[in-house]
């Protein structure tokens, strides 16, 4: 009876480490979720800004304006996707989570 008693105690302390392991795995992700949508959210503000730039002088565009602008549109479009990754994987702590593209 001992034993069992034992053993009980041992399976609910693993299943505790476990659950207290996933939670910490599941702020860790949550965090990086928000820092992306974050970064997105300047790299669109930027972007939007060169837009307006860019409008001002339809005729002739600046090359390196465009550019930015296209960098900057890609790099939210790259943040925005890890966001979504990490939402995800904070939803989901027990899978694992694929390292990051490089950025673009």
């Amino acid at each position: 009876m001992l034993r069992l008693a034992a053993a009980v105690l041992a399976l609910v302390l693993v299943v505790e480490i476990v659950r207290w392991r996933t939670a910490d795995l599941s702020l860790g992700y949550r965090a990086k979720a928000r820092d992306f949508t974050a970064r997105a959210a300047t790299a669109n503000r930027l972007a939007a800004s060169l837009a307006r730039r860019l409008g001002a002088a339809p005729e002739s565009p600046d090359p390196v304006v465009f550019e930015e602008y296209a960098s900057q549109r890609r790099r939210s479009a790259y943040y925005l996707a890890l966001a979504r990754k990490y939402r995800i994987a904070a939803a989901r702590p027990w899978l694992p989570v694929a390292s990051d593209p490089p950025p673009p």
